[in-house]
């Protein structure tokens, strides 16, 4: 997971929140990220896409749903 972490490091991003649960068999890890302005979300996406891959595991980059108070 380090090298997932290590993309987002790259960009100057930061994680916000960590969750885990299983699903199933699946374990899944949800990371809320923030990014700074002008961050090439394709660019990250396939930069942790491919890091995940190195590690055995799949990984995505999805906007959150905006919370409203």
């Amino acid at each position: 997971m380090s090298e997932v972490i290590a993309e987002v490091a790259g960009v100057g991003g930061n994680i916000t929140d960590l969750t885990t649960r299983l699903s199933g068999e699946l374990y899944l890890l949800v990371a809320e990220i923030a990014l700074p302005a002008g961050v090439d979300d394709a660019a990250l996406a396939s930069g942790i896409a491919a890091a995940a891959q190195r590690v055995g595991v799949t990984a995505s980059l999805r906007p959150a749903d905006t919370d409203e108070l």
